[in-house]
């Protein structure tokens, strides 16, 4: 095992609260939400808590888990929460740059807890040598440890044949989403059946209804489909509807998606039939093969959004370990191999994955010797830097973005859209109606 080094963050965690009341020690209830996810530093929080500390001084607490620092300042400034825990940083940026009212009241720790481990052969001793650096954090508390070990992010295939029949630009990593309209609009003129409806597409259809091509235009948008702190259904938040009327004009305004239900004999990708197509690393091999000598193609990254940011949906490849299964150090030995760089590297040269290491990822042998096309390995990566992860905190039995109620009816929804039979505003209003139910009885 190669030595480490070990070496703590000077930064405070202090609880924080409006700067417009003071906390009031003698108030009945009391919503705390943490920095993140509970873990090991929060334990005194639930211990107070189940011994009875906050109970004798008459408040009843609430703890909450948190989504980041910056998150927790914006609850407390609007008032979703009484008392927040974030490093003092993060504290004075808000009350400084976005002018949130709030204060600390008390550190957290006498003893900052956070640290850094880096390897000794990296030389890293100061705050100034991660200058350029990515950090990684890991894993908070679960029964199931798993270790990711590839990257999975949706990418943009293109059919570069039919980008230059049609005098079109190839994709590039500066496109927005107008100049992906513009162009596919050129593919989808060269050519009509004898009914006047294009021969080639833009876009195909295959994966129109998948989370991870609709939710980033939510997100794109700044929407929200989910309103955890106050358990609401958000599909028909204003955002949200004009993201979803935007992704459902590439069909029933621009028309340059190939029309739902358009059956031309397989994928319209794979058969020359449209111009690009949405999906993961792994389908490199298959586009290779039914591509053969037919058309050129390679991969790029989506579009940007209005936000600025080449928003697609990402997952990952990994093995857990099952805390209370037999054997648990064996298991997590055995798991924690995928990781190493050398193994990394040999899945790479495999093709199956992309690394998940950044230290491998950014070194250019990884993509020595593998088949081409596509040339653009490092779309696959690059990706990653704006990539989001699906929305899963809806209760278990109202689904998700994978099945039951959520998939159902955001589907019925959007394909009613797409087909111009409801616009987006009354379509979605419908998917809150039917999830809300679900939610309060849930509650």
């Amino acid at each position: 095992m190669k030595p480490l080094r070990h070496w703590k963050l000077g930064l405070a965690a202090v609880a924080i609260t409006a700067s417009a009341a003071s906390p009031s020690f003698g108030a009945d209830s009391v919503k705390v939400m943490f920095d993140w996810i509970p873990g090991g530093w929060h334990a005194a929080w639930y211990a107070g808590k189940v011994n009875g500390c906050f109970g004798d001084r008459n408040l009843e607490v609430s703890l909450q888990r948190g989504s980041g620092g910056v998150d927790t300042v914006a609850k407390v400034a609007s008032g979703l929460a009484d008392v927040g825990m974030a490093d003092l940083g993060t504290v004075l940026i808000g009350a400084h740059k976005n002018k949130a009212g709030v204060k600390a009241i008390f550190p957290v720790y006498m003893d900052n807890p956070f640290g850094i481990l880096s390897l000794k052969s990296t030389k890293i001793s100061s705050l100034k040598d991660l200058e350029g650096l990515k950090l990684a954090a890991g894993p908070g508390d679960s029964n199931i440890q798993m270790l990711p070990y590839a990257r999975d992010v949706v990418t943009l295939y293109y059919n570069k044949s039919l980008f230059e029949d049609a005098g079109a630009e190839a994709p590039s990593d500066e496109w927005t989403w107008d100049d992906f309209i513009v162009n596919c609009k050129k593919i989808t003129a060269l050519e009509t059946e004898d009914d006047g409806t294009p021969r080639y597409w833009g876009l195909s259809n295959a994966t129109w209804s998948w989370w991870a091509t609709v939710y980033p235009w939510v997100v794109g948008y700044g929407g929200k489909i989910l309103d955890i702190e106050n358990n609401q259904s958000t599909w028909s938040d204003p955002n949200t509807v004009e993201a979803l009327t935007a992704y459902a004009a590439l069909w029933n305004e621009h028309n340059i998606a190939q029309p739902l239900g358009l059956d031309v004999g397989g994928n319209a990708f794979f058969l020359g039939r449209a111009a690009t197509y949405c999906h993961i690393q792994s389908l490199r091999g298959p586009v290779r093969e039914a591509a053969a000598d037919k058309f050129e193609w390679d991969v790029q990254v989506m579009p940007l959004m209005p936000d600025g940011h080449h928003r697609t949906g990402m997952g990952t490849w990994g093995m857990s370990a099952y805390a209370g299964g037999q054997n648990l150090d064996m298991s997590y030995e055995y798991i924690k191999q995928l990781i190493r760089p050398t193994v990394q590297l040999e899945a790479a040269r495999a093709e199956l994955g992309v690394p998940l290491l950044r230290s491998v990822a950014s070194d250019p042998s990884w993509m020595e010797g593998l088949p081409t096309p596509p040339e653009n390995l490092m779309a696959f990566i690059n990706g990653a830097d704006d990539a989001i992860l699906p929305v899963i905190e809806h209760p278990g039995d109202c689904g998700s973005f994978y099945a039951g109620m959520v998939s159902d009816s955001y589907r019925q929804a959007l394909e009613a859209v797409i087909r111009g039979e409801a616009n987006a505003a009354d379509a979605f209003a419908e998917t809150d109606a039917t999830i809300q139910p679900c939610l309060d009885q849930n509650a």
